[in-house]
């Protein structure tokens, strides 16, 4: 695993629901993220390091799809990296596009838990929580939940 590297995962769970989230991590995230996000902002939003919800649509195959694109700039992240959430419709094969455009422009595929192990290697998480947000994966009912 390489921490330097701007890595792209399907952030929400398998399935078909009305919204599906794109996860990005890394200093190429943004970057990554406007190859495949329109916003409907006014220019120069980009220069605001501040974390935001940006609206607008995501770009899949020739059709722009309605959707935000959510910032979180360095070190107020969950992997405490440059970090951008895409969200939009939740089908499996538009979230599959969506990280297939990501892959072009840059990002590398997440392996497993690489988000939380990076959370936990910028000490932003202890491993006591790493092992809660496994259980809390892994969950196969309210009990184990």
């Amino acid at each position: 695993m390489n921490v330097e590297d701007t890595i792209v995962a399907v952030s929400s769970p398998p399935g078909s629901a009305l919204r599906g989230i794109v996860r990005l991590s890394g200093c190429d995230s943004l970057r990554i993220a406007e190859a495949v996000f329109k916003s409907d902002a006014a220019d120069g939003w980009q220069a605001d390091k501040t974390n935001r919800c940006v609206r607008g649509g995501v770009r899949v195959a020739d059709a722009d799809l309605p959707g935000m694109m959510l910032v979180f700039h360095a070190p107020k992240s969950y992997t405490r990296q440059d970090m951008v959430e895409l969200h939009t419709l939740g089908a499996a094969t538009i979230l599959g596009m969506i990280v297939d455009a990501c892959l072009q422009a840059g990002a590398r595929r997440a392996n497993a838990g690489e988000f939380t192990a990076r959370a936990f290697l910028a000490g932003a998480m202890g491993a006591d929580q790493i092992q809660g947000v496994a259980a809390m994966i892994s969950a196969r009912s309210d009990s184990e939940l």
